[in-house]
């Protein structure tokens, strides 16, 4: 307390209560992280307190605002709430909080400053109060919506803190508790061998990744356990032994990028077509610098297009090319001045002309005809317009930036509708991210509805995991977003790729195959002096028995889980990258919650589902 008072010796009486207000909610989040066994009774006032203390806390922040007080006269405040934040779940608030709260507090002065915002929408957004419409929802049913959100940021907060599994014995094996793979699942999914050439012979190829989170900092043998939001490297403290193909808890080394494009390379036939969507620099956050953020963009562009030579790539943004990760604003001379880097980097990627650069470098978008397919066009969208971890997405309907990437859209769907030409859409984040703004999923819907019958595919990653999105309303299914897994490991997902086939003629997809590496296997092999492979997962028509990769097909899958557990635990495994060591039995409440995230587009619906 006393620490407190000190570090709030600056500001005046009210804003040291609100200090205090806001301590006293982290005390709140404390009671549910520390919870066992379920939803606790009175998760109706929690949420209710929380609420209270959400609203009161940004309405005083206002009111500094309103003061003409800079960051600077609570930044020493605010590092300490964020100490006593990450702290109580375990980690290492002193390390991280400095640069956090440097990197976050002036892009929430500047958002709050620019605009009033009436500050239950704005913890809405946050997705710590209830957020009303037309038909408001009954106390009952926000607050089981309100606790289901609000798990799933605790989970997010502590994702990267070990889990202690119990083991029994049974016939004499080590059975680990919660994480045991079915038998059923292990038989269906056994590994082939990467060219065992499971594709049709005349399909297009392409190649889809995403989420690689280098991390040049990587060290064999550093601590996994360090208490920091990424571990395994020599300069942290902590506990464990990092494998030299990396570790569940933290980002890839170099080793496995290289051991990636070697894998590639090798593929026969080689792919056609190759897209990646985003996400370049480790999860330093804490670390992070405007020059660390482009740097880690043009490395791995220089790296991989010196390994993949001569071969045209597709890129699109994702949320961790910017700094601060996640913050995307177009008026801000910083943001148009990292497009224009992406401009001139990804030049090594593909050819763009002088229109296709102007929207790179105007919102880091663009268009293109597929090189060797003239009536096959990438749109690749910027959805850092979509993310509500983007804090300026407050500012959107004020944004002439934002307005254009959308208006552009539409444009650019509507002219190759006119050519006969099909679409395949790109993008980092999904719609149904937990953190997407419900306008983003609205828009998906929107052009979806409007253009199903040009759009072959919309191709996405940016949640680490293996799913999909069906992109549908009330008059029926449209599109499905395919959600590629990730290159990296973090956290707790084996390295993953996927290789999609497409029709020839007609550019639908036909199928797609995943595959993924075992990074405990891996880096038990290179103990051996052995050279670990990836190995093909599961093709989609044959591990879900879909009739077609049609949205349909998809929807009649979603169907089939609702009365199939085993389907939905299938599905489970897939999603974490078959990571054998990290798998969790999905329960009636984990199997409720999938089947909401597949059904809904519109993540304000999806949490609704939730009920």
């Amino acid at each position: 307390y006393h620490l407190m008072k000190m570090a709030a010796g600056r500001l005046v009486r009210r804003q040291f209560s609100t200090f205090v207000s806001s301590i006293s909610l982290l005390l709140l989040v404390h009671n549910v992280v520390s919870f066992q066994g379920g939803e606790p009774q009175s998760y109706s006032s929690l949420r209710k307190s929380l609420c209270q203390y959400c609203v009161e806390t940004v309405t005083e922040l206002q009111k500094i605002i309103a003061a003409n007080r800079t960051f600077e006269d609570f930044k020493d405040v605010f590092i300490l709430g964020c100490i006593t934040t990450i702290e109580l779940t375990g980690d290492k608030g002193y390390i991280m909080c400095p640069g956090l709260v440097s990197s976050y507090g002036p892009v929430l002065q500047y958002v709050l400053s620019e605009r009033f915002i009436d500050p239950n929408i704005v913890c809405a957004d946050l997705h710590v109060c209830p957020k009303y419409d037309q038909n408001p929802l009954s106390p009952e049913e926000q607050d089981k919506i309100f606790f289901r959100k609000f798990k799933s940021i605790l989970d997010s907060l502590v994702h990267n803190i070990p889990v202690k599994v119990e083991q029994t014995v049974t016939n004499g094996k080590v059975m680990k508790k919660g994480y045991d793979v079915p038998d059923w699942v292990m038989e269906r999914t056994a590994k082939k061998d990467l060219n065992s050439k499971p594709f049709q012979s005349d399909t297009i190829k392409l190649l889809h990744f995403g989420d690689i989170h280098l991390d040049h900092y990587y060290e064999q043998g550093s601590p996994t356990d360090c208490g920091l939001y990424i571990c395994c490297r020599s300069s942290f403290s902590g506990k464990g032994s990092a494998g030299y193909y990396g570790d569940y808890s933290c980002d890839i080394p170099h080793s496995t990028l290289d051991l990636f494009l070697s894998e590639i390379n090798s593929l026969s036939p080689s792919p056609d077509i190759t897209i990646y969507t985003g996400d370049n620099p480790p999860h330093d956050i804490w670390m992070e610098s405007y020059d660390g953020q482009v740097n880690a963009t043009q490395y791995l562009v220089h790296y991989i297009s010196e390994a993949w030579k001569n071969k045209t790539i597709y890129p699109a943004i994702g949320n961790h090319e910017s700094y601060p990760q996640s913050q995307y604003y177009a008026l801000k001379w910083k943001y148009q001045e990292l497009t224009q880097s992406l401009s001139v980097i990804w030049q090594k990627w593909l050819s763009l002309d002088g229109d296709q650069q102007t929207t790179v470098k105007r919102g880091g978008y663009y268009t293109t005809l597929v090189k060797g397919y003239p009536k096959l066009r990438i749109l690749a969208l910027n959805t850092d317009y979509g993310y509500a971890a983007n804090f300026y997405t407050f500012l959107n309907e004020m944004d002439p930036y934002y307005l254009w990437h959308n208006e552009w859209v539409l444009a650019t769907l509507k002219a190759a509708k006119k050519a006969e030409e099909k679409v395949i859409l790109i993008g980092h984040i999904p719609p149904c991210d937990t953190s997407s703004r419900g306008t983003f999923g609205e828009f998906i819907l929107n052009i979806s509805k409007n253009y199903n019958d040009i759009i072959v595919a919309i191709l996405m990653a940016h949640t680490h995991k293996d799913q999909f999105n069906l992109v549908k309303d009330d008059d029926g299914v449209y599109e499905v977003v395919l959600i590629s897994p990730s290159v990296t490991t973090f956290v707790d997902v084996n390295p993953s790729f996927r290789l999609l086939e497409l029709d020839p003629d007609t550019y639908e997809l036909v199928d797609y195959h995943q595959f993924n590496l075992n990074i405990t296997h891996a880096n038990e092999l290179h103990e051996k002096g052995e050279r670990p492979v990836w190995g093909l997962s599961y093709s989609a028509k044959e591990m879900y028995s879909l009739t077609d990769m049609s949205p349909k097909s998809w929807d009649n899958l979603a169907e089939r889980m609702r009365s199939n557990t085993s389907l939905v635990d299938m599905y489970h495994y897939n999603r974490y990258g078959r990571s054998k060591d990290k798998y969790k039995k999905c329960g009636d409440v984990c199997r409720h919650d999938t089947l909401c995230e597949i059904n809904n587009v519109i993540s304000d619906k999806m949490y609704q589902c939730y009920l």
